[in-house]
């Protein structure tokens, strides 16, 4: 396939010390994100006097946009500072200012979420989802609307680091052999979310980065989690208020 013979020509010609540059970062914001990533009781100090259910939403807020910041926006700061610009298809700024083949993208994102939420219907332990049990989210479209974009922004920062960042770099040393090697931070990242979404994380990071390579953009795989999420939500918070 034509994505397979890009990456072997990219294998010839990789800038390898780009490549340790970026795999040196990314054990600094795995182990940043895993334990520091949001100063939770920092954020605390303001939501004094709150009623309990508003303090448990904005917390999952805050940490989803401190999420977000560190594994979006830190990433393509560094990468421009760096100018990471090149003429290759391999580039991950590319990758991140590109929709690339559209028509094969949001048929795998439909794919995507219809057969992991039919999965996710039959497999799921009960009384683990939805992850944040706030109320409000239940009682207010607007907290529902609000929590689903802040989400949203979660996958993307979760997204891109991996799929985005990482994958793209570690495709030029390993080509689609990087679709394993980079499952490793991945499920790291992973590592406090319940066994049920650990384990099939390892099936769905292999698939969204293949998605990513073969469409040219992490956009999709970015897509397909948000998008997954949210019917989720939907679902199991429609089982708790009936």
């Amino acid at each position: 396939m034509q994505w397979i013979r890009t990456a072997r020509q990219e294998m010839a010609r990789f800038d390898g010390r780009w490549v340790v540059v970026v795999a040196f970062s990314c054990a600094l914001i795995v182990t940043h994100q895993y334990y520091f990533h949001a100063p939770i009781d920092f954020f605390l100090s303001f939501l004094q006097g709150l009623n309990p259910e508003a303090v448990t939403l904005y917390k999952f807020l805050f940490s989803h946009a401190a999420t977000f910041l560190l594994l979006f926006v830190v990433p393509l700061l560094f990468l421009t500072l760096l100018n990471r610009w090149s003429a290759d298809d391999f580039s991950p700024l590319k990758y991140t200012f590109t929709l690339g083949e559209f028509r094969l993208g949001w048929k795998l994102v439909l794919l995507f979420v219809a057969v992991c939420f039919a999965f996710h219907v039959a497999f799921a332990p009960a009384g683990i989802y939805p992850l944040c049990r706030s109320s409000l989210i239940r009682q207010s479209l607007f907290y529902f609307l609000l929590f689903e974009c802040f989400q949203c922004l979660y996958m993307v920062g979760f997204e891109y680091f991996f799929r985005g960042y990482i994958l793209i770099e570690a495709s030029r040393i390993f080509g689609p052999n990087a679709l394993v090697i980079t499952l490793l931070p991945y499920i790291i990242m992973k590592f406090g979310k319940p066994p049920f979404e650990i384990y099939t994380a390892i099936l769905v990071g292999l698939v969204l980065g293949y998605m990513t390579l073969r469409t040219r953009s992490f956009w999709y795989a970015a897509g397909s989690h948000a998008l997954l999420a949210a019917v989720v939500d939907v679902w199991e918070y429609s089982r708790i208020a009936a």
